[in-house]
């Protein structure tokens, strides 16, 4: 990354404060508490063997071990919590410097710390609070004070992530929130599966083979179940995540969005129902109405739309191979005025536009893809990183590295 701060590439702003939360310590330490837990019960199980074949000492080495495995496995649950909750290293003033190469962090008496650009998955300004959040891979977040959100939208485009190139993914609830509800639900999953099999008479054996071997499985159903929910907005629609559930609403399913008097955030659909979202503090959804406005505005201003010589795009019931042949066909080079066809600044319009068809934006990708263009591939990619649909996504990216299959468009299909 260049570090000259007069290069027009790097955007450098000053924040008061940078945090870099890390939560997936949190889940491992987590994680080790509920395998030291359902540990200790497998060593009970060897401890009655020991009993049984009257071997003291090893009776004695199990016996001080499992009690000692009870004993640390709420101090790591409790450890795991507060690891997600903790910036490490410690909020400080720092300087921010955003280039499309990625993000370097000055911090005072410290050594910079750079961020590679694939490892910054959304980005998201926050006016009420004057805060610019960087979610990036593996769940870590980077939450600077930024002075003014002219700043902070500064950053995001300088890095790519700004609403026109990539979706937003907002988690409307804390990480350390459903780790502590982990710490609630071990006691109250163990206590519940040992009353349950006790009413049920199981015998003696099969329940201390049962329990450690289920006793994680129903754990980890009711973490999840307490998954906060998280709301992604892309170029061509929402998609909403919660718990196992998971719910696109494309643009053109959607009225309008506001945040009405009790600060909540509505999603209006055009079947005249609302959508209500309570969770997460008011300042996260404000910030995301504001995100929501921006995306439906942008779609709604599509240069391609309407153009009557795209329908050509689309496979109309025919296979990959013919539909690849014919697409070659529909390209328009620069300076190339005296063939009919598509140009290719339009073929890219198409691509980037969020309410064009799927099938049509597939095959404007391919096309493009065909047309031996050199910067195809990149835009394509840039394209589908903004989608919020998985499958519309996933169809853009495979057309950029020339890997689309029938089973891809087939899923697009059936949207």
């Amino acid at each position: 990354m260049p570090n000259n701060s007069n290069d027009p590439a790097v955007v450098e702003v000053k924040s008061d404060a940078v945090s870099h939360v890390r939560p997936g310590l949190g889940w491992f330490l987590f994680s080790a508490a509920v395998a030291v837990f359902v540990g200790s019960f497998i060593l009970i199980a060897f401890f009655n063997l020991a009993t049984w074949y009257d071997w003291p000492a090893l009776r004695e080495f199990l016996s001080a071990t499992f009690d000692f495995g009870f004993v640390l496995a709420p101090i790591l649950a409790l450890l795991g919590v507060a690891a997600s909750s903790f910036s490490i290293p410690a909020p400080q003033r720092a300087t921010l410097a955003a280039s499309l190469d990625g993000l370097r962090i000055t911090r005072e008496r410290r050594r910079p710390e750079w961020i590679q650009r694939d490892r910054l998955v959304s980005g998201l300004v926050v006016p009420a609070k004057n805060r610019l959040e960087l979610v990036l891979t593996r769940g870590e977040k980077i939450v600077a004070a930024i002075s003014n959100e002219f700043d902070a939208q500064a950053v995001l485009s300088a890095l790519g992530i700004d609403p026109a190139r990539r979706r937003v993914a907002v988690m409307l609830g804390t990480v350390q929130g459903q780790l502590a509800y982990g710490c609630f639900m071990i006691p109250v999953t163990f206590f519940g599966m040992v009353m349950l099999l006790k009413v049920l008479d199981v015998p003696d054996a099969i329940f201390k083979t049962i329990l450690p071997g289920v006793f994680p499985l129903v754990l980890l159903f009711a973490i999840r179940s307490a998954r906060p929910l998280e709301v992604v907005v892309g170029t061509d629609g929402i998609v909403l995540k919660r718990g196992f559930t998971r719910r696109f609403i494309p643009y053109s399913a959607l009225a309008g969005v506001k945040i009405d008097d009790e600060a909540r955030l509505v999603l209006k659909m055009r079947s005249e129902k609302e959508i209500i979202i309570h969770k997460g503090d008011e300042a996260a959804r404000r910030a995301l109405d504001a995100r929501i406005r921006h995306a439906m505005q942008a779609g709604g201003d599509s240069a391609a739309e309407g153009r009557a010589e795209l329908d050509r795009l689309e496979p109309r019931g025919l296979s990959l191979q013919a539909w690849r042949e014919t697409l070659k066909g529909l390209v328009v080079r620069p300076g190339d005025y005296r063939r009919a066809g598509i140009p290719e600044e339009m073929l890219l319009a198409v691509v980037e536009d969020p309410d064009a068809p799927p099938e049509r934006r597939i095959g404007a990708a391919l096309a493009l893809k065909a047309s031996g263009r050199e910067d195809a591939a990149p835009k394509i990619r840039i394209a589908a990183e903004a989608c919020a649909n998985e499958h519309v996504r996933v169809a853009l990216e495979r057309a950029a590295e020339d890997d689309l299959d029938d089973e891809t468009i087939e899923r697009v299909r059936k949207l």
